[in-house]
């Protein structure tokens, strides 16, 4: 994989993270938890359009995926969606430290398995 590529695909795994987080953080602020009735998704589309933090992760969400296209253009995807499960990681580290969320001991222990798991496929495809 060539440095472009490799921005590329860090730059999708990174505004997609951010963009969880933003989403996240605006959602809590918003104070409610969604129901799935008509009447609550009308509020929810209210919500979204007045809350700066969801706004933001919509859009962070949505460059992210414009930069995964780039990525899926220049990579087999057998090489390209493992690599996306860094996300996963980086979101868990991130909502501890942000969003003052606690995982246990398990969830982090999943999330090394997960990096080793990444690991693996990447020295797989050398």
């Amino acid at each position: 994989m060539d440095a472009s590529t490799l921005l590329v695909v860090v730059l999708s795994i990174v505004l997609a993270t951010s963009g969880q987080l933003l989403l996240k953080a605006g959602m809590d602020a918003a104070g409610a938890e969604v129901q799935l009735a008509p009447a609550a998704l009308l509020e929810l589309v209210r919500t979204v359009a007045t809350n700066w933090r969801l706004l933001l992760g919509l859009a962070a969400f949505g460059a992210s995926a414009l930069f995964w296209l780039v990525a899926l253009s220049r990579l087999p995807l057998s090489t390209a969606y493992p690599l996306v499960s860094t996300s996963y990681v980086l979101i868990l580290g991130f909502s501890s430290l942000v969003l003052g969320e606690r995982p246990g001991p398990v969830v982090w222990g999943g999330a090394l398995l997960i990096t080793l798991g990444v690991a693996l496929v990447g020295i797989g495809q050398r």
